[in-house]
């Protein structure tokens, strides 16, 4: 399925995401906590896909909060394809 507008992306987010919070705004995201490997130490991190559109003027240390749990984002990657991962730290 391609993915070629916003609205196709918000689509795609309220059938497989969630309800979550960033910046003090519900939005539709998807939370999961992906595979990290940092000078040969693996770990899992928390993490939040949501549409770059609903990341705009987020910063580093807003706040987040996904399945109940509150989070601080520390890091922004947008991917150039209208979505953004934003890499938590738990508060």
């Amino acid at each position: 399925m391609t993915l070629e507008s916003d609205a196709d992306r918000l689509l795609m987010l309220e059938a497989l995401g969630e309800a979550v919070t960033v910046g003090g705004v519900t939005v539709n995201g998807i939370f999961d906590h992906e595979y990290a490997e940092v000078q040969g130490i693996e770990a899992r991190r928390p993490v939040l896909l949501v549409r770059s559109s609903d990341a705009v003027g987020l910063g580093h240390n807003d706040q987040a909060t996904a399945q109940g749990v509150n989070f601080l984002v520390k890091n922004i990657q947008i991917h150039g394809n209208g979505m953004t991962t934003l890499v938590l730290e738990t508060t």
